[in-house]
């Protein structure tokens, strides 16, 4: 072979070489971009859930504190209606003894009733105002002659109630008593009412 045709082989096989290690070059370059490209794709999506499920958190952190808002803005207002139509029934109860003495001397006894049967004994002193010693007086005899039970309340002289109405009822050693006033009654009203207000908000939250 001559050197012209030697020459000629060297070159052409260094091409086809060449475009070997081209083509092979270019296979390489298009997986690792193609890798590359699916790497990305999967960090995009990735990060879109994330974004997504941060939204979704976010929307309903700021749903739930706007609805407990709601709720506090509610019961709000309705403490206010409460509270308005506490006083004017407090006003009342403070006048029924003498607007209305009839309907005072039901409540009085029906009071005195509870508190006898929440005591659960029939030796019993009552506490009243002076104003209302004779009405309870009246009550306890009618009481007498009405139970089959031999029931001993007496009014205690030796104290007097200070309060808008009602009683207090107790054994003669003051360890067991009932207090059954139009204060008592009011304040039992408030606190399930507060505590309506604090169930209705735990439940928001």
């Amino acid at each position: 072979m001559s050197a012209e045709a030697l020459r000629e082989e060297i070159r052409k096989s260094s091409q086809d070489r060449a475009r070997e290690v081209l083509t092979e070059a270019k296979k390489k370059a298009d997986g690792i971009v193609n890798e590359a490209e699916s790497e990305a794709n999967n960090v995009l999506e990735k990060r879109l859930r994330e974004a997504k499920a941060q939204l979704e958190q976010t929307e309903k952190f700021e749903r739930a504190k706007v609805k407990i808002e709601c709720t506090k803005n509610l019961l709000r207002l309705q403490s206010s209606y409460f509270e308005q139509a506490f006083h004017e029934a407090e006003l009342s109860a403070n006048k029924l003894s003498i607007e209305d003495p009839d309907l005072y001397e039901k409540v009085l006894s029906n009071f005195i009733v509870e508190a006898v049967e929440r005591i659960g004994d029939t030796d019993l002193e009552v506490v009243a105002r002076d104003s209302d010693k004779l009405i309870v007086q009246r009550i306890l005899d009618d009481l007498r002659s009405k139970s089959k039970n031999s029931v001993k309340c007496s009014i205690s002289q030796s104290e007097s109630l200070q309060s808008s109405g009602g009683v207090i009822v107790h054994s003669p050693n003051m360890r067991t008593y009932y207090i059954n006033t139009f204060e008592s009654r009011f304040a039992k009203v408030r606190e399930d009412f507060r505590a309506d207000v604090v169930e209705v908000l735990e439940k928001k939250e």
